[in-house]
């Protein structure tokens, strides 16, 4: 629980933040940069350390300190920024629940893991493309939040998944990159827990040469700051990996024109949910913004046609044309997760979507839908755009109804499920970054 992390420091909280300086000053570890959550212990921590910096090593030089909203703290929903003991006497029933069940249990109005991951693969991409072309030594001061420092640190190691890490108050990092560029590979997980759990302050290298420092609050006077313990031997002959995270945008514009429609798409795949669509047919707008906003892509379309016949050719040529941008924009597909699934409530209904950027076009569609019409739009017509998106961009999907009555809900669950599916295949494995997702080596 992060715990009134809006509130000020404390006074011990204000002796520890000058403790962690004068140890970072000794050390040399000054920065070149410092990012900072806004949450206003980040900003005094910030500003307490800045101060310590500039007055006792670089009077003439200011370090640029940035503020980014998606270094915040998790947002844990109803319990706002209680502490655990607060939270307790508030919701004692969904807090034993918490306490006693193994899985993940959502926290109503909470972010989930996946947002969470997402958050910091964003900010990851963005420091990347920022620093990757310096020449110089930059060194670099992320000042976040022990909810949220897992995620990012499990996005910059390449995890698939974060560890059960516990940082406590000041607790600190060092991932330095030695080899001239700053890669993003994977940390074996079965490793992590002995070396990160430890308490004290300890040095540990995995085979791609991060070196990690942490230090488990050695900044209160009963427990000064001790020499780093020896570093794990490395191996010499095992091979410096040279894979990057991809930064190059994925995106796409395809136009299309028949005597019959004029469609245009835009597609961003690393968006965040942006959708401007005016295709002529209300139901299929909703729909394709509930495709943008829980697939997490930018998505602007634009559409004429013979809606005096029917909307029949219009709804066809806006997936074809989907189709084809998403294709577009997913290049050569390496490094991509490919496989996607989601099952999606909706009251009553409830739909299952898995897919697969296979690049063998399929659609087994098990949607029964009661009505003939939702509003205007002829429910035969949810068939027909999933054939047309399938069809041109290479891919194999499966719709299967687990339940449902109401029409509208039965479709609008489906999109949902097919967004997410969609955001899931979309992302990047950390594993398998520059190799195409088969063991064929095509797709």
């Amino acid at each position: 629980m992060p715990g009134h992390y809006q509130d000020s420091l404390t006074r011990p909280g204000k002796m520890q933040t000058q403790r962690l300086g004068q140890a970072l000053v000794d050390q040399g570890w000054i920065p070149t940069q410092v990012y900072t959550s806004p949450a206003k212990r980040s900003l005094q921590t910030a500003e307490i350390l800045m101060t310590q910096l500039t007055a006792q090593i670089q009077p003439l030089q200011t370090i640029p300190c940035l503020q980014d909203d998606r270094l915040g703290e998790v947002n844990n929903g109803i319990f706002g920024d209680l502490t655990w003991s607060e939270a307790q006497a508030r919701y004692p029933q969904l807090c034993q629940t918490l306490e006693s069940s193994l899985n993940w249990i959502p926290i109503p109005q909470a972010e989930s893991p996946l947002d969470c991951r997402d958050r910091a693969r964003s900010f990851f991409t963005d420091f990347i493309h920022r620093h990757s072309q310096s020449q110089g030594d930059d060194r670099i001061w992320i000042i976040s939040h022990g909810g949220f420092l897992p995620y990012l640190l499990g996005v910059i190691l390449g995890c698939d998944r974060t560890w059960g890490m516990g940082i406590p108050n000041l607790g600190c990092f060092e991932l330095s990159w030695q080899g001239g560029h700053f890669p993003h590979f994977p940390l074996d997980l079965q490793e992590c827990p002995p070396a990160l759990s430890t308490e004290g302050q300890l040095e540990y290298h995995n085979t791609a040469r991060w070196q990690i420092h942490r230090f488990c609050e050695p900044f209160s006077p009963v427990n000064p700051v001790n020499p780093v313990i020896p570093a794990i031997p490395m191996s010499s002959t095992l091979p410096s990996p040279r894979i990057s995270y991809p930064t190059a945008p994925r995106t796409a514009s395809v136009q299309r024109a028949t005597g019959e429609t004029q469609v245009a798409v835009s597609l961003n795949l690393d968006g965040s949910g942006h959708c401007q669509v005016e295709t002529g047919i209300p139901f299929l707008d909703h729909m394709l913004h509930q495709l943008a906003s829980h697939g997490l892509v930018d998505l602007d379309i634009k559409a004429t046609g013979d809606w005096e016949i029917d909307d029949h050719h219009t709804n066809e040529d806006v997936g074809i044309t989907l189709g084809q941008a998403l294709a577009k924009a997913l290049g050569d597909r390496k490094g991509l997760v490919r496989f996607g699934h989601f099952v999606a409530p909706l009251d009553e209904a409830l739909v299952q979507v898995a897919l697969d950027f296979s690049g063998r076009p399929h659609l087994s569609y098990g949607l029964t839908i009661p009505t003939e019409r939702v509003g205007t739009y002829d429910t035969q017509l949810v068939r027909e755009f999933f054939v047309a998106v399938v069809n041109h961009s290479h891919m194999t999907l499966h719709i299967r109804q687990l339940d449902g009555l109401n029409s509208h809900h039965i479709i609008e669950a489906t999109f949902k499920a097919f967004a997410r599916s969609l955001r899931m295949a979309l992302e990047y494995d950390p594993r398998r970054l520059g190799a195409i997702p088969s063991s064929k080596g095509v797709l």
